[in-house]
């Protein structure tokens, strides 16, 4: 995700970014526009002041497809776990209840791999978007205010 926006605070590292997006829906004949603003905390890599309009970018894609894989593995865990389940049941000679006493093991083999992603998410740091580049400054906004 790339983005550019104000900075309106400095907290050491951290740059507070005012960002704006402009959100258009094609409702109706006409559609129509609004604007939707947040704030980012961004590492302040380009040494930006506030007033400054910086850009922003984050790893947002990676971020979602982590999310999709994790989905993924827990999804696999439980119908491989249930399939198994499926297929010793019937040779272990239990007919009674035999779809609940599936999912079950589904169930907790799912939450187990859960538990086991989350584990690995605590070690990874975090995501945090960072302020790259300075794309007008303070002081450039004041020399083009106070030339003729």
């Amino acid at each position: 995700m790339k983005e550019t926006g104000i900075v309106t605070d400095i907290k050491g590292e951290l740059a507070v970014v005012k960002v704006e997006r402009l959100i258009v829906t094609g409702g109706g004949c006409c559609g129509s526009t609004s604007r939707d603003s947040f704030f980012l905390e961004a590492l302040n890599r380009c040494h930006a002041r506030v007033g400054d309009h910086v850009r922003v970018e984050s790893d947002f894609d990676k971020i979602r497809f982590r999310n999709f894989a994790q989905t993924g593995i827990c999804i696999a865990a439980f119908t491989i776990s249930s399939g198994i389940a499926d297929a010793v049941l019937p040779l272990l000679g239990i007919s009674a209840y035999k779809e609940l006493l599936i999912v079950g093991p589904g169930m907790i083999m799912a939450a187990i791999a859960l538990m086991i992603i989350r584990r690995f998410n605590k070690r990874s740091p975090p995501a945090v978007p960072v302020a790259c580049g300075v794309a007008q400054s303070v002081a450039a906004q004041g020399e083009l205010l106070a030339a003729p």
